[in-house]
């Protein structure tokens, strides 16, 4: 019998949709599609961008909400916070982290 273990496992990204609110570009739902690398395909439907939208209409129903698909290879910056520019429909990183209300608290407490 052969022992497998989850670290042997590498998935790579085969689509990533990203819905937004297309008035503030406040990100709302992120959805990636994952498979082992390879020439395979993988069994399932196809997501489209109307279905993410439906998708993430369920849980903001007073949103108007528009959805965008990332270029492949498309790599998330670890830790960084991004937001839709609503007039060009693209993705932009935040220029300053966003703190919690408990590290404010925190660094003014230091200070």
């Amino acid at each position: 019998m052969t022992k497998s273990e989850i670290r042997d496992l590498v998935l790579e990204t085969t689509s990533c949709f990203i819905a937004y609110d297309a008035d503030s570009g406040d990100v709302l739902y992120i959805h990636e599609s994952m498979s082992e690398p390879g020439p395979y395909e993988t069994a399932g439907g196809v997501i489209d961008s109307e279905a993410i939208r439906q998708i993430a209409s369920r849980d903001f129903e007073k949103r108007s909400i528009h959805v965008i698909e990332m270029p492949k290879g498309f790599e998330w910056k670890q830790g960084a916070s991004y937001w839709v520019d609503p007039y060009c429909g693209e993705l932009k990183e935040l220029s300053a982290p966003v703190k919690t209300f408990r590290e404010h608290l925190r660094q003014a407490d230091s200070e």
